[in-house]
């Protein structure tokens, strides 16, 4: 065989080894993060089943007899058999003092909104 040729065969092999190294380098590098995102999956999963479990609970409560009884009795104002509910009206004393007076919401600047919007940002 000539020189070019076994230089070319050497070249080719170089090239076909070069590339194996490669997609086995980037096979090993994509085993060793499977491994994080595993991880990363099994504790999602351990968040889900809290909350799944949580969620179990707060709909064993809900269909509970006492929570429905809790409703009645706060929403509306239902009682018991042979219970008295006692319902006091507002004194006129707050109502002076403005303890229970809704608020105005004033606009204190007059104008259109496109003139308010323009005095905002220039």
């Amino acid at each position: 065989m000539s020189i070019k040729v076994k230089t070319l065969l050497r070249l080719f092999l170089g090239l076909i080894f070069f590339l194996f190294v490669l997609n086995l380098s980037r096979n090993i590098w994509r085993i060793l993060h499977a491994g994080e995102r595993l991880e990363k999956a099994q504790e999602k999963l351990g968040e889900l089943k809290a909350e799944n479990a949580q969620l179990r609970q707060e709909k064993d409560r809900l269909k509970s007899n006492d929570f429905l009884e809790e409703q009645a009795r706060n929403k509306l104002f239902m009682a018991k058999k042979n219970e008295i509910v006692l319902i006091l009206p507002i004194p006129s004393v707050y109502k002076e003092e403005g303890f229970f007076e809704e608020e105005e919401i004033v606009d204190k600047e007059e104008g259109e909104i496109w003139q308010k919007w323009l005095a905002l940002f220039w």
